[in-house]
């Protein structure tokens, strides 16, 4: 992989070139955020910023970034029908606009999207935002073509590993560009304390014990369920000891009403409706953060990136996860640091019983040390996972893709003159 180029942070320049970014649609989501955080940042480079999408809440971002948006039914899965019609269009887009380079973010828009690039003429590049099961050869070509770009971004370094290990793909072409965190956004200062006494009401949080926070949407891979049983374990020790038992709030809508009727199911089995809650969907993520103590992210199966993670850190709260997948680079823990530099815990994937220990060893600390844990983490976050550094560091690769000749399917494209050599 190419590090040199991927890691550069100073200003790039994109001097008019036109980028044109297709995705499914602009609802919510990592990839859709990033999205728009890229149109922002293209443009503030003196590019042009156009996305594709079949639309969604965030138009309005996009458009108040300064890009335009193009509605297609890109939302479709691999539906052959729509994805020739949105190949078909995006390929009178990228003449009639001038595009000088498609970044696609998703799969089945990818295929209409490379093979429109093919036949403008113009480079094709992904970004691989998530780690898609394979668990046939049909699957395993869909999900293939991510990797068919002349660059692929990877959204972490487990990712990359994963690309590596799945396609082979050439260190030349594949770049790590970590998934950014808005530290502007993601800021306990600018909480005000009228919002936060407002919602620790409206929530009827209670005083004096240590607020425990899972954020996500309730679905059975985030790990809701063991975090009620190491609920379950600290009550336990709480009343063997004397001890505090902190409280959990589990931050999130659910994905299906049958899920959190079986969350709902576990809490009265063990004993914990004085200890769990539910809050439903929290439109601002960022104050309800101001609220926690502790943030557990105990999802089962590893995550590519893990936004949960980075958001908590850069609210300064200190994070517990299992140990896998993105986690491992947005947690600063011994042995890679030493132990007055960690920013969180790591704990074995499932292990229940270590994932109640390290709540109750941040639950004992004195609030300032917890508040120093956090704070490393705040700074974690801003050397490593800042949104502005992932804008600079794409940009970099756009530049990278747009000044050399490369190989796309075969076929050798010159990018500086949107010409094709065969």
């Amino acid at each position: 992989m190419n590090e040199m180029i991927a890691l550069q942070t100073d200003t790039q320049l994109l001097n008019g070139k036109i980028i044109l970014q297709v995705i499914p649609n602009l609802e919510t989501g990592g990839a859709e955020r990033t999205t728009v955080d890229m149109v922002g940042g293209i443009v503030r480079a003196g590019g042009r910023a156009l996305v594709a999408s079949a639309g969604g809440r965030l138009v309005g971002a996009v458009e108040a970034a300064g890009g335009q948006h193009v509605t297609l039914p890109l939302d479709a899965k691999f539906r052959l029908d729509r994805l020739w019609r949105c190949r078909q269009s995006l390929i009178a887009l990228a003449r009639t606009s001038r595009v000088d380079l498609i970044h696609a973010r998703s799969r089945a828009p990818a295929f209409a999207a490379l093979s429109a690039a093919n036949a403008a003429g113009i480079p094709f590049m992904t970004t691989y935002h998530g780690i898609y099961s394979e668990n046939n050869a049909l699957k395993r070509w869909y999900n293939s073509v991510m990797v068919k770009g002349v660059a692929v971004i990877a959204n972490s370094n487990y990712t990359a590993d994963i690309i590596r290990a799945r396609y082979g793909t050439e260190e030349a072409r594949l770049f790590v560009v970590h998934r950014g965190t808005d530290l502007a956004l993601f800021d306990r200062t600018r909480i005000a304390p009228s919002a936060r006494n407002a919602l620790q009401a409206r929530l009827k949080l209670p005083k004096g014990r240590p607020i425990v926070m899972l954020v996500a949407r309730l679905t059975e891979w985030k790990g809701h369920l063991l975090a009620v049983k190491a609920a379950a374990m600290l009550k336990a020790d709480v009343e063997a000891e004397a001890g505090i038992m902190p409280f959990f709030v589990f931050a999130g809508q659910a994905q299906s009403e049958t899920f959190a009727a079986r969350i709902r199911s576990d809490i009265v089995e063990a004993g914990l409706l004085n200890d769990v809650m539910l809050t439903g969907h929290i439109d601002d993520v960022p104050l309800v953060l101001s609220l926690a103590d502790i943030v557990i992210v105990p999802s089962t199966k590893p995550e590519a990136f893990g936004r949960s993670v980075a958001e908590a850190s850069a609210m300064e709260v200190p994070v517990i996860a299992f140990d896998h997948g993105g986690a491992v680079e947005t947690i600063a823990c011994p042995p890679a640091v030493d132990a007055g530099n960690r920013t969180g815990f790591r704990v074995a994937n499932g292990d229940v019983a270590a994932l109640a220990a390290a709540i109750r060893r941040l639950a004992d600390m004195p609030s300032d040390a917890r508040r120093a844990i956090g704070q490393r983490g705040r700074q974690h976050i801003a050397n490593h996972f800042s949104t502005e550094q992932m804008v600079q560091k794409t940009i970099a690769v756009y530049n990278h893709v747009l000044s050399r000749s490369h190989k796309q399917n075969g076929i050798s494209v010159d990018f500086g003159t949107k010409g094709v050599n065969l």
